[in-house]
């Protein structure tokens, strides 16, 4: 349903912040028993809304839409994280705001996104902006609007904290040289680990001329000279289909390797419903737990993909890979702690 009337401040924050809540900026916090931590604390119910829903938000109920994450350089960062629009021309069949639900549909203009947010930064609620959006008669028109969000920020309020910005599928190549100057982080979604898979869960996204070009896109400017401060990233959706987490950190891994991915992100998989799979089971949050681990392990502990203990393609959920990985390795156990090197030491079980 598209609303008409004149909508509130309030109103948009509340839809356009929910809308947004399934882009990560930052892993899942996990403790045994405690699931989805990081994000129930800010959910909300996602089923058919309308407009009376919302004629009571408070500035209480939207400052939920800040999320903490950490920068590249590990200073922790209040970012409101927030849609340009969530109405979206695309049939994503796990989306919250995929084309045929049945949902409330809202929108930001640029000038407006770009008040709200200062005037919450002057506040001291947020430090910075993580940008997203759903794709509204074209990505193209889309990411104009991104775009202009930020270059208001920048250069009529000239704010210089941090901003990640969402690069959309189907977007110019011009489009993305200027979201890398003008943000110190972008993603683009993946979502998929290979292209069959991706036309099963979202048809009308292309895997390579779309999503990859993006990527290369990237690397060529950064080939060029054009950095990206804080880097690029890319999500992966976890248990949806069969997809196996062999499959998933190879890819992660390839993107590491050969496009310099900053970092990955496994969203796992989370019915929405009134959407085509709102009836699928909910992906474990501990294999979602396990990714991460295993992305550590190569990411920051020298592990190599190889040396992953897969079973059938997956991790285990019962031991963390780095216990698993010691077991099969006897003959490098136990170390003697005074003459072990640091490589060494971060490979046993505890330790990191």
């Amino acid at each position: 349903m598209d609303l008409i009337k004149q909508e509130s401040t309030e109103f948009k924050i509340s839809v356009l912040g929910e809308s947004a809540k399934y882009d990560k900026s930052a892993k899942t916090s996990f403790r045994p028993g405690i699931f989805r931590e990081a994000e129930a604390e800010y959910a909300l119910d996602f089923g058919v809304r309308n407009k009376d829903s919302y004629k009571n938000i408070r500035e209480s109920d939207f400052l939920s839409n800040i999320y903490k994450t950490v920068t590249s350089s590990g200073k922790c960062v209040s970012l409101f994280k927030v849609l340009q629009t969530n109405k979206c021309e695309r049939n994503c069949l796990y989306c919250v705001n995929r084309k045929s639900r049945n949902t409330v549909r809202t929108s930001f203009k640029s000038d407006e996104l770009a008040r709200i947010f200062m005037n919450f930064y002057g506040k001291r609620y947020v430090s910075g902006i993580f940008l997203s959006s759903g794709i509204y008669e074209s990505p193209v028109k889309t990411m104009d609007e991104m775009i202009k969000t930020i270059l208001i920020l920048r250069n009529t309020y000239k704010f210089k904290g941090y901003v990640h910005l969402k690069i959309l599928p189907g977007v110019e190549d011009a489009q993305i040289e200027e979201a890398i100057k003008i943000a110190d982080r972008v993603s683009i979604n993946l979502e998929s680990p290979e292209e069959n898979l991706l036309k099963r869960i979202a048809p009308e996204k292309r895997f390579k001329e779309e999503i990859f070009r993006a990527i290369n896109s990237i690397k060529n400017f950064d080939d060029k000279g054009l950095k990206i401060k804080s880097g690029f990233t890319t999500q992966f959706i976890s248990g949806v289909l069969e997809e196996t987490d062999f499959d998933l950190l190879k890819r992660t891994v390839m993107l590491y390797d050969e496009f310099k991915l900053r970092r990955a992100y496994f969203s796992g998989f989370s019915p929405v419903t009134y959407t085509p799979f709102e009836n699928k089971a909910a992906c474990p949050l501990m294999r979602e737990h396990r990714l991460y681990q295993a992305d550590f392990l190569m990411r920051l502990y020298g592990f190599k993909f190889a040396e992953l203990p897969f079973d059938n393609g997956n991790l285990s959920l019962e031991k963390d890979p780095k216990e698993i990985w010691a077991e099969q390795h006897p003959e490098l156990f136990p170390l003697e702690l005074n003459n072990a090197s640091y490589d060494e030491l971060v490979r046993i079980p505890g330790i990191g």
